[in-house]
């Protein structure tokens, strides 16, 4: 009676799963606990076992998925450093290659080596910089013009310009909004509104521009203009056979930072809106987080989410500006738009003249907002938030004038 017994009663041969012979591999007693009689009749005795065994298997289950996720995770994770390896050594073939093209150029002191500027110029020809076309150079038809917007710096009248006055087809967030978009529309196709016209395709955001690069927006010549806040990525809409020609409009930083406090308390239709806003002051407003710091920089040259910025990424942003981007000025929107039109050979009617007039009339009642104190610590701690963005204004302020002495 004292003999110790299995809950299941099917044996098999010997040596086989369910062998009772020590010998076996399979012998019960390696793999699992053997009941007793008076355990199975126990009140709780062989519940609690079977519970006891569900518990281990799953610790076992659980141990084994652990493993395999080891499996996968360190091997990319030695991938990512071989990658970054690759990377800085690319980096410092690169310099190499350039301080070799110096010291064989006639003139040249063959112990000077490569500075910091002459990799910032280096690196601006490649992509995805290369993908837009010099400023200097001569406009070419196979391209296309890019306007890169700025929030609260004017954007919205120069689109009107666009589409309303000069008749050219956009590809901008409008198009999402009135060409109806969804996913199973593939064929690019012209919506025609009051606005202007648009092409169904919005390069606003990461989607749009993958759905805009599938649907071969640029090599089709159906958009004259491609409107997106997103400078580096809608770069890889274009190739080189079909540059973009980037140009913006540009406002002071401190500015366009306190108009975008107060048009975000109402302007529930924009992504970046939160009911926390109506209720938050302008000092909260400049001390919060959430509130972007150095946009212009950022978006330039890609940092989005870098805690903090360098002088460095202020001296390829200016780089970017100068080599890349016709630039106008909000306060200047009269005598920029005019440079525009000549940079951008954009033909224009008498009646579209008219047209810009009054568009250029509203932009003065669209950038207002009441009164601030500029020496308040609200505005203090968005100058020292936004140091980099203002040292970029400034560069652009002059670059404005080097570049109207161009197409004079």
């Amino acid at each position: 009676m004292d003999k110790e017994i299995l809950p299941s009663s099917s044996y098999t041969r010997k040596g086989g799963r369910n062998s009772r012979d020590p010998s076996s591999k399979y012998h019960p007693t390696r793999s699992r606990r053997i009941l007793k009689p008076n355990e199975l009749f126990k009140p709780g005795g062989a519940q609690e076992t079977i519970k006891q065994i569900r518990i281990q298997r799953t610790k076992a289950k659980f141990q084994r998925q652990i493993f395999r996720l080891m499996l996968i995770a360190i091997p990319l994770g030695l991938i990512l450093i071989f990658t970054e390896g690759m990377r800085q050594r690319a980096l410092s073939d690169l310099i190499k290659d350039v301080e070799a093209e110096v010291n064989s150029t006639p003139n040249v002191n063959v112990h000077s080596s490569i500075n910091e500027t002459e990799v910032i110029s280096l690196t601006i020809q490649r992509y995805p910089f290369n993908r837009f076309a010099n400023v200097s150079a001569p406009m070419t038809e196979d391209q296309t013009g890019f306007f890169w917007q700025i929030p609260r710096s004017g954007g919205s009248t120069l689109k009107e310009i666009l589409g309303k006055c000069l008749n050219l087809v956009q590809a901008s967030r409008t198009s999402s909004e009135v060409c109806n978009i969804n996913s199973s529309q593939e064929k690019l196709k012209i919506c025609k509104t009051h606005m202007g016209a648009f092409v169904n395709c919005d390069p606003s955001d990461d989607h749009g521009i993958q759905r805009c690069r599938n649907m071969k927006l640029i090599p089709s010549g159906i958009a004259d203009v491609v409107v997106s806040s997103r400078f580096l990525h809608v770069a890889s809409m274009f190739d080189s056979d079909h540059q973009a020609r980037a140009f913006t409009i540009m406002r002071d930083p401190i500015e366009r930072m306190i108009s975008t406090f107060y048009y975000l308390h109402n302007a529930t239709w924009e992504r970046e809106y939160s009911a926390q806003m109506e209720s938050m002051t302008l000092l909260e407003f400049a001390q919060s987080e959430a509130t972007p710091s150095n946009w212009m920089v950022r978006f330039l040259t890609g940092r989005m989410t870098k805690a903090t910025m360098t002088p460095n990424d202020l001296a390829v942003a200016k780089e970017i500006l100068e080599q890349k981007v016709f630039v106008i000025l909000t306060k200047e929107i009269d005598g920029g738009v005019e440079k525009l039109l000549q940079h951008m050979r954009y033909k224009v009617s008498s009646e579209g003249r008219n047209c810009i007039q009054n568009e250029v009339k509203k932009l003065n009642t669209r950038m207002n907002y009441p009164h601030v104190d500029m020496s308040s610590p609200a505005v203090e701690i968005l100058k020292e938030r936004n140091k980099l963005d203002m040292e970029l204004f400034d560069f652009a302020m002059k670059l404005f004038t080097r570049q109207w002495k161009t197409i004079q």
